[in-house]
């Protein structure tokens, strides 16, 4: 199985039935404005946001192989050994 990771976006409202936290992480302005308007962010961007306490990750686990997930993702995952 291949598993997706990516980080909840807190400038985005939380989007029914997502997880929630009353602390969000303190990312710098620069961070915050890199997230944009996406409310999930691929760890294949960057895996700097996860060293913030409060930041929450959504684990997704995916069945259809690597070339779905480059289609309707746009997150092209590498092998490895």
């Amino acid at each position: 199985m291949i598993y997706v990771i990516s980080v909840i976006n807190p400038n985005q409202p939380s989007v029914g039935g997502n997880p929630s936290s009353d602390s969000n992480p303190k990312y710098s302005n620069k961070i915050l404005k890199e997230l944009g308007y996406e409310n999930y962010v691929s760890l294949t961007k960057t895996t700097e946001l996860i060293d913030y306490l409060d930041a929450q990750i959504i684990l997704i686990g995916v069945k259809e192989g690597k070339h779905i997930i480059k289609e309707e993702l746009k997150i092209d995952i590498e092998d490895y050994p």
